[in-house]
Parts: C-alpha cells; sequence; structure tokens
C-alpha cells in the first residue's frame, strides 16, 4: 500500500508531493510515530516567496541549479532526514543532498531549533571524512545502505539526485566553488552514453 502526501504550502505557492512506502517504515510496519514524522518533515518550509532570496532561491543561485532542480534537491534532503532518524545505521547523502543539507546548517536558527529541535525531533550532526582508504570505505558502505534504506522506504532512487555508488565516489571534487570574474565554466554537453556509469 501506497500512501502519497501532499502538502501545500500556504507561504509556498507550490505543492510538495511526497511518494511514501507506508508499509515499509524501519523495522515497525505502519508507524503511527513514522506517519508523523513524515508529515513534519513534509510540511517544513523552505520556501517563501514573500523573500526575494528564501532557502530555495539562495540554494539554486549557488550551485547554479534551476529552481525545480533545486525543489527536487530539497525534496531529496527530506527523504535523507527522514532516514537519518528512522534507519539505526549512519546514512550517507549523495552530493547533491548534501549541497542542500550543507546550506542548512547556514540557517542554524532554522536548521537547530526548528528542524534538530521541532521537526526531527533528533540532532542531526554533519560529520565530513577525515579523509584516506577507511575512510573513504565508510563512506561508500554507508551510502550503498543509504541507497537501500531508500528504496526501501520510497522505492527506486532518482539518478539525478542519487547516483550510483561508483559514480558518487568516483570524482571527489566534482562540486568546486569558482569565482565567475576569474574563470568561466562551459557546460559539458551529454552525449549518448558518455559519462554514464
Amino acid at each position: 500500500m501506497h500512501l502519497l502526501l501532499a502538502f501545500v504550502a500556504s507561504s509556498a505557492q507550490f505543492s510538495v508531493t511526497s511518494k511514501l512506502r507506508m508499509s515499509n517504515l524501519g523495522s515497525v510496519g505502519r508507524s503511527v510515530p513514522n506517519e508523523a514524522l513524515w508529515r513534519r518533515i513534509a510540511a517544513h518550509p523552505f520556501e517563501n516567496p514573500l523573500h526575494d532570496l528564501d532557502f530555495v532561491r539562495r540554494l539554486a543561485r549557488e550551485e547554479s541549479w534551476c529552481l525545480s532542480f533545486a525543489r527536487g534537491a530539497i525534496e531529496e534532503y527530506r527523504r535523507f532526514a527522514f532516514l537519518c532518524v528512522t534507519e539505526t545505521s549512519p546514512m550517507t547523502p549523495s552530493e547533491e543532498v548534501d549541497q542542500v543539507w550543507h546550506l542548512h546548517l547556514t540557517f542554524s536558527r532554522d536548521y537547530w531549533d526548528v528542524w534538530c529541535g521541532e521537526v526531527l525531533p533528533k540532532k542531526l550532526h554533519h560529520d565530513p571524512t577525515q579523509g584516506g582508504p577507511i575512510e573513504q570505505a565508510r563512506y561508500r558502505n554507508q551510502y550503498g545502505a543509504t541507497l537501500a534504506a531508500y528504496e526501501r522506504h520510497f522505492g527506486p532512487p532518482p539518478a539525478a539526485y542519487w547516483p550510483s555508488t561508483y559514480r558518487r565516489f568516483r570524482n571527489p571534487q566534482r562540486f568546486r566553488k569558482v569565482d565567475a570574474e576569474r574563470v568561466f565554466v562551459v557546460i559539458r554537453p551529454r552525449l549518448p552514453g558518455w559519462g554514464q556509469t
């Protein structure tokens, strides 16, 4: 049985729809606490049309993403946070979800007081790698476990936000900040079969 949860934010004129496999919520099945958790996560506002530079627009600007991609990344961040709270082992985000998490941490009042304090409610600390082959192996394993947990709860993860473990860890410097006054960036064309593994 699938439950389709839709939230239309009153302050934002868009709808967020998330499909959650209620029959596979962790080890407790159709758990009321997990349903309540998901409702709180889905209802948390990240977009405010009254602000010229709200969270969604700032994310899109800082990552050079279109608004629809930024909104999708935020939805995946919601799902990642759900997994972090409901799973017993550590979860590792994709690069795209990690960028959302990094930005959310800078909105410290919302992140610590509201997101971690009321929505989850759990302290969700960001622990970056300490480097080296042991850490690399640990995060690769955690990412694989995250993809498996995602599929149990939400179905197959979208590749645009959750690449395979190989793609996620093949180039650790895939995301870089650049000074647009000093360099220009050319978007790499997507040719059939090129760069897809």
